[in-house]
């Protein structure tokens, strides 16, 4: 007559369970880090778009700058033309 412990079921039953958690706990970690690379890759894809925009206007204001300053000087050699014209 061998009797068995009435709680040798429920040890058994909170072992599965137990490890159905444990690889519960493993796929969120894996999602985790799957959203964290995501994160990381949004955030580099912005910041190199944004450093790309800074570039950009960059290179426009000095264009305009530079257009400005050559349009000023082609004024003033045309004003200095004209005054040369008229011996003023």
């Amino acid at each position: 007559m061998s009797q068995e412990c009435p709680y040798a079921n429920d040890v058994g039953k909170l072992q599965v369970r137990v490890l159905f958690l444990e690889r519960e706990l493993e796929k969120m970690q894996i999602t985790a880090k799957v959203t964290a690379n995501i994160l990381l890759e949004e955030k580099a894809e912005n910041k190199g778009y944004w450093r790309g925009i800074e570039i950009a206007t960059r290179i426009v204001s000095t264009i305009l700058i530079a257009g400005a300053l050559m349009a000023a000087g082609k004024f003033t050699g045309a004003l200095e033309f004209i005054l040369k014209i008229f011996k003023l």
